[in-house]
């Protein structure tokens, strides 16, 4: 048998292409070609099995990666591609050293093992274990336009990152595609304190520290995400004389600023100044919403002022625009004590707040009650024809709400002063009929047709707005006007 013998240079025709891409992964294959002969040095032809294996160690130890190919040697030469038949991995690369080693046929494996230099290391490229403490000219040198000191990116095997530089300006994007998601992954390891900052970008000039634009018509897509699972900011931006966050969309139904939190006592959103002229949250629409507050259970947004003639929210109309617009109830609230003092909500009368003299008493909304002279500041059920001291209806009869409530919850009754309410009425006597001016009656917390106009003069609850005939009780639509 022929004794075949590889020459001692090997001959690379192709290096290997690598770019550590978002676009293309990295192909696990090695362009290699040598010259086989015997062992007077005559070329080989023919067919042969050809076995193929990467070793850490010049002389023992396990193989990293082998596999074998049939070869078509012709002159003496054969070119193949390692990894063809079974994918290279990365770890192969991962030191100083990695020696290829040949067995053809039946022969004993030749001796001694070849070592590999820096093409084959150009697969380890795929897996970037790190960009550690460049110098500011090496960094310019190495990625472009930059100067950086002592910073770690410390990229995870399996995320396709793409870095470039902006021939103008000498930016660095790192940013993805649809089809190849990436991440730029910068792990908290245990040495970061309190005070310090895992990742800062800094632009002394005019210009922008941070851009971050997804240029696409997903409706789903998202320039940017901050997100904490402690008790930190996902995003802090500060500012001392401009933005400290400038966020935009141009597309329809998207968010600028999207602030969700989730846990008790959390904010979505905080804006918060210092300076005089300054705002503590600014937004902007040409079409929908500058600021959109919601929440599940909680605040959907909070404005508070601290200083001397603060304003805590300042909502400007224009010329055909409304200056702030509610939809669902609106409470005010006393500064410190958390009391409402007023709510706007859906409803169709003024009420008030009041005490009754016998709180334990059942009154029901649409009971008229008049005020007490035995107990300042309370009122007591009505209970005599034509009372000069009525003072309006218990609110909320038939489930008509209130649309302003001063003093809300921190009362017995919620009191109709003004407005349209449904009443207690008592006809008795005398039918009612719309637009009938209405007092006090006889029968406790009812309402009647004023007849005795002499009688009724400073007595006048307001005017029924419905009918109801004669020997009939029962609540109507009541238009409050004391008098």
């Amino acid at each position: 048998m022929l004794k075949k013998l590889f020459s001692g240079l090997f001959i690379f025709l192709l290096m290997v292409l690598l770019s550590i891409s978002v676009q293309a992964k990295v192909p696990p294959l090695i362009n290699y070609q040598a010259l086989l002969t015997d062992a007077n040095h005559n070329p080989i032809d023919g067919v042969h099995s050809i076995q193929f294996k990467l070793y850490k160690s010049a002389t023992d130890g396990t193989p990293v990666w082998s596999e074998t190919q049939k070869v078509t040697v012709t002159d003496g030469y054969f070119n193949v591609l390692l990894g063809s038949m079974n994918p290279i991995p990365s770890t192969a690369f991962d030191n100083n050293e990695t020696f290829l080693e040949l067995k053809v046929d039946d022969d004993p494996p030749m001796t001694p093992r070849k070592p590999f230099y820096s093409v084959g290391y150009a697969l380890h490229a795929n897996k970037a274990d790190s960009l550690n403490n460049f110098a500011a000219n090496d960094f310019v040198r190495k990625i472009g336009g930059v100067a950086a000191k002592n910073g770690n990116i410390n990229l995870v095997e399996g995320q396709n990152i793409s870095i470039k530089t902006d021939t103008d300006n000498g930016a660095i994007t790192i940013g993805a595609t649809n089809d190849a998601p990436g991440n730029l992954t910068l792990p908290y390891d245990g040495t970061i304190s309190s005070s310090s900052t895992a990742f800062s970008v800094t632009n002394t000039g005019s210009g922008r520290a941070g851009y971050f634009k997804v240029d696409n018509s997903n409706s789903g897509a998202t320039a940017l995400t901050a997100y904490t699972s402690g008790a930190g900011y996902g995003m802090y931006c500060y500012a001392k004389t401009r933005y400290g966050l400038y966020a935009r969309t141009g597309g329809d139904n998207g968010y600028a600023v999207y602030a969700l939190a989730n846990g008790d006592h959390a904010h979505g959103l905080v804006g918060s100044v210092s300076g005089e002229s300054a705002y503590g949250v600014w937004g902007y629409s040409r079409s929908h919403y500058g600021v959109f507050g919601n929440t599940w259970y909680g605040i959907g947004g909070y404005f508070q002022a601290s200083g001397t003639d603060a304003i805590g929210l300042y909502a400007k109309g224009g010329s055909n625009g409304n200056a702030a617009e509610f939809e669902g109830n609106v409470l005010i609230r006393e500064h410190g004590t958390r009391t409402i003092v007023m709510e706007l909500g859906k409803g169709l009368d003024y009420a008030e707040g009041f005490n009754v003299t016998d709180a334990a008493r059942l009154i029901e909304p649409g009971a008229v009650l008049v005020i007490d002279p035995k107990n300042p500041g309370k009122l007591v059920l009505s209970a005599q024809p034509y009372d000069s001291k009525v003072a309006g209806i218990v609110a909320g009869a038939n489930g008509l709400g209130s649309g302003v409530r001063l003093g809300a919850k921190q009362f017995d009754h919620d009191v109709a002063l003004a407005g349209r309410v449904y009443c207690n009425v008592d006809a008795t006597e005398s039918a009612v009929m719309a637009g009938d001016l209405l007092t006090t009656a006889v029968t406790p917390g009812f309402a009647m047709k004023a007849t005795d106009y002499d009688r009724a003069r400073g007595a006048i609850l307001g005017k029924a707005m419905q009918n109801l005939d004669k020997g009939q009780k029962g609540q109507i639509l009541v238009l409050v006007t004391l008098q």
